[in-house]
């Protein structure tokens, strides 16, 4: 049966629903997105099922960030929260941490430009320069800017 979530992805402040079915092993779930109203429905069908045991509250709001807000809200808007997140991932597992740079310490933010700047506190000049050639080389100019 299909359940509904509220994601927050770390990339940025959207709340996005998704619809997962939790009928599957956790390795072959994929979530895909649901309209607010697709959500309520799908839950309502949920607590038809399981009335004992399902959430009564209405579903939370979807809500978008500045830097996906120009998008609308669809599938389009949901795909590129999606990359800008992996994006994230990305940075964070292909260059910061194998660098030796502690995540807990970076922080990062994505501009209405959809450009992900990230900060490592402590860098030098040539050693920014260098993380940024390498994220110019792994993920293309323009799309993140060591800062």
């Amino acid at each position: 049966m299909l359940m509904i979530q509220l994601w927050s992805p770390a990339v940025c402040g959207c709340h996005l629903h998704e619809a997962i079915d939790d009928a599957l092993p956790r390795s072959l779930r994929v979530p895909t997105y649901k309209t607010a109203i697709d959500a309520e429905f799908l839950v309502g069908l949920r607590r038809a099922a399981r009335p004992t045991t399902t959430n009564s509250s209405p579903q939370p709001p979807a809500r978008l960030c500045p830097s996906h807000q120009s998008l609308g809200h669809n599938e389009t808007m949901y795909l590129a929260v999606r990359a800008d997140n992996r994006l994230l991932e990305r940075v964070m597992n292909e260059v910061v941490t194998p660098a030796g740079h502690d995540v807990n310490n970076m922080t990062w933010v994505l501009t209405l430009a959809r450009v992900l700047e990230f900060t490592v506190p402590g860098l030098n000049t040539p050693r920014r320069n260098a993380l940024q050639t390498q994220c110019d080389s792994l993920f293309g100019a323009d799309k993140v800017v060591v800062v």
